[in-house]
């Protein structure tokens, strides 16, 4: 493993079969090397969609030299889901079912294994919302309701992905109480030593208001 300062992503969706995400890779490829390991974990996505996911992540990265990717397979013991998780340079966690993705964490007893990772950290749409202390989800076609669920705490606030203005007056109503910051697909928080960036249109939601964040990453 290759020790690098530990750094958390949010990415607020985009479709990597369509390399939506250009922006977003610009700054991961000064961040990763070649030789760095990089651990795909699906357990947000149905497991029909793995090998799609695996798929599009590999051709999608593969233009600056990252080749060595591997997709963690829940169903291995629980040791070498450890061992693995470990011994990654980065975790990458796929779209999908958040509060799924919780649940498998804590029934492999992987959250500690994640939380303590040195390497860099990166969740994708839905998964994103996972890593924050609060996992709040928004009303969607897989969730008629909103949830407020514990996250990982990976970071202090909480996020939106797929970020619409629809969706303005009830993060508005949740932000009273906590910091949001919504991310629109194809933008992105890099959080590193309790310190945001932005990466693309991001928004924060905090005492009921909206602001516009100023982005640190310029296609």
């Amino acid at each position: 493993m290759i020790l690098t300062p530990k750094e958390t992503i949010l990415i607020g969706g985009g479709d990597y079969r369509k390399q939506e995400n250009t922006i977003i890779d610009l700054y991961l490829s000064k961040r990763i090397s070649p030789e760095m390991k990089i651990l795909i974990l699906p357990f947000a996505s149905p497991q029909k969609t793995w090998a799609s996911w695996f798929s599009a992540l590999f051709k999608n990265f593969e233009k600056y030299g990252w080749y060595n990717f591997e997709m963690l397979d829940p169903d291995l013991p629980s040791g070498i889901l450890t061992s693995k998780i470990e011994s990654a340079d980065i975790l990458f966690f796929t779209e999908g079912l958040p509060d799924i993705l919780l649940k498998l964490i804590k029934e492999k007893g992987l959250a500690e294994t994640i939380i303590q990772h040195q390497g860099l950290v990166i969740g994708h749409g839905a998964s994103a919302l996972a890593l924050c202390r609060e996992c709040i989800i928004t009303p969607n076609k897989d969730y008629p309701t909103a949830l407020l669920l514990e996250g990982l705490n990976l970071v202090s606030f909480a996020v939106a992905v797929h970020y619409e203005e629809s969706m303005n007056p009830l993060l508005m109503e949740l932000s009273r109480k906590r910091k949001i910051y919504a991310l629109p697909d194809k933008s992105a928080i890099v959080y590193k030593e309790n310190l945001t960036s932005f990466i693309g249109e991001v928004f924060c939601f905090q005492d009921g208001k909206r602001e516009v964040m100023p982005p640190t990453v310029r296609q």
